[in-house]
């Protein structure tokens, strides 16, 4: 690894750091390897930034450093977005063959390379492209510039069936991750039953879609309030109501 990549691997955020990775990714094109937290390996191009990000290690590692301490041997994780499945792989060595991971992704061609990463996992990962809201139905994927942004829209072009957790989910879960880029409430509004259950959930709260708004006026974080839930940071601290993330986007985690 050169020196520009190691300053970006072991640096905090900081003005232009994005500018600094756009830089690298264009010196470094073609396909490179990660071998992730619990050995099993994701295959990444560097002309993506999201996926020289996940290269770098810096996509999410406090999300992913907290996951063994989140789930155990046995049990069942869901991913709602799970895009190529960095979350997902790093979860199936910690659950193992007496648990499941349930990995959703409507994209096709995200899907695809996901199916292709989880075959390390020996069938803990149980990959399903289908997106997921608070209806069963039909709705259209709008795509992005990078995968990592694709979403349900009126607007979109590439058809895909919409289930909903409660439909798809025999037993509940331990925990849920959701990144589906401004869909989260309606996915949570489907999940009602799985919901009795409180398992602990993740979720992005992106300004994007969800504007200037401060966790206690976020649609989110007032459902999974009034349900008993907690708002927690990735290092374990409280969040207040008027807590705002400090970047485009940021993981909550909601405990009952």
């Amino acid at each position: 690894m050169d020196l520009l990549a190691e300053l970006l691997r072991r640096t905090s955020h900081f003005r232009g750091k994005r500018w600094l990775l756009q830089l690298w990714t264009r010196r470094h094109p073609g396909m490179r390897t990660r071998i992730l937290p619990g050995g099993l390996s994701m295959t990444l191009r560097m002309d993506s930034p999201y996926e020289a990000t996940i290269w770098l290690g810096l996509e999410e590692r406090r999300e992913l450093k907290a996951l063994p301490g989140l789930l155990r041997r046995g049990d069942v994780f869901i991913d709602c977005g799970a895009n190529l499945g960095l979350w997902a792989l790093v979860a199936a060595p910690i659950v193992g063959a007496q648990g499941a991971v349930i990995a959703f992704e409507p994209n096709p061609h995200s899907a695809k390379r996901l199916r292709e990463h989880a075959s390390q996992a020996e069938g803990i990962i149980d990959v399903r492209e289908l997106a997921l809201g608070k209806l069963a139905g039909e709705g259209k994927l709008m795509l992005g510039s990078e995968h990592s942004v694709a979403h349900l829209s009126d607007s979109g072009t590439v058809p895909v069936r919409v289930t909903t957790l409660d439909v798809e989910l025999e037993g509940p879960p331990a925990g849920i991750k959701i990144d589906v880029e401004g869909s989260e409430l309606e996915v949570l509004t489907g999940a009602e039953r799985m919901l009795y259950h409180r398992p602990w959930i993740a979720v992005e709260f992106n300004s994007t879609y969800a504007g200037d708004c401060s966790l206690g006026d976020w649609p989110v974080g007032r459902l999974l309030n009034r349900l008993g839930y907690n708002a927690l940071s990735f290092s374990g601290r409280q969040l207040p109501d008027s807590w705002r993330p400090k970047r485009d986007y940021e993981n909550v985690l909601f405990t009952a």
